[in-house]
């Protein structure tokens, strides 16, 4: 992603924050919980709840993963829609540049005035195949948004202090795992997925929501895109 297009933003960057005055609502959670079956979430370890949540993101069909915060220190946004076989559509914007991400049949596709920049000839309208998608190093994925959130889980198993809490988070029961630097927001009912995840650090924060689970993610290989003879100029 990053060599493509010239961004900085990486999803594997997005670990987790603290909410400085954000103010729980237990009450509310368990009140709703009353309608509803705990999925045990509650009673576990810190870092259980987190690896739980981690594994329910990857084998979860789809999701709609939306950051935002700031990078060093300059504003970074990611607003993506991402299936299991490794569909991608949505924007990234960072360092001033904002470009459109398609990737479907294991191809990779940019469009937007930034992205078509390093390719001459390329229209600003036109998607341009930058080629195979790597898994090695692919930060646009469904198992490197689960990778992030295991980044919490290596604190707390290192020796950082963690807190759980019961609270309400998109309207329905949660748990927020906590320790100074992270947050992660797991359903409490149903399948245990995160909800939100937070980082927070002396520079830059960035938080991230998970929303829309298991609804389709139209997508198609461009009729038109641009093949580039060359790779990508500086």
């Amino acid at each position: 992603m990053t060599a493509a297009v010239g961004l900085s933003l990486a999803l594997a960057a997005c670990g987790g924050g603290g909410e400085g005055a954000e103010k729980p609502t237990a009450t509310a959670a368990a009140n709703r919980l009353a309608a509803g079956s705990s999925n045990g979430l509650e009673s576990r370890p810190a870092s259980e709840i987190v690896a739980t949540a981690a594994q329910a993101l990857k084998t979860t069909s789809s999701v709609r993963y939306v950051g935002r915060g700031t990078e060093d220190g300059s504003p970074s946004s990611a607003e993506l829609r991402m299936t299991a076989d490794g569909t991608v559509t949505g924007v990234l914007d960072g360092n001033g540049q904002r470009v459109e991400i398609l990737r479907v049949a294991g191809v990779a596709y940019v469009r937007g005035p930034s992205a078509a920049g390093p390719y001459p000839g390329a229209r600003t309208d036109q998607w341009i195949n930058t080629g195979p998608v790597g898994a090695a190093d692919d930060d646009l994925s469904i198992s490197s948004a689960a990778d992030a959130i295991l980044d919490l889980k290596a604190d707390i198993d290192g020796g950082e202090d963690a807190t759980v809490e019961q609270m309400t988070e998109q309207g329905q029961p949660a748990v927020r795992v906590a320790t100074k630097t992270a947050s992660l927001y797991v359903a409490n009912v149903g399948q245990p997925v995160p909800l939100r995840q937070v980082f927070n650090d002396a520079n830059d924060r960035f938080e991230v929501t998970f929303t829309e689970y298991g609804s389709p993610v139209p997508a198609a290989v461009p009729t038109d895109a641009f093949q580039p003879r060359t790779t990508p100029t500086s």
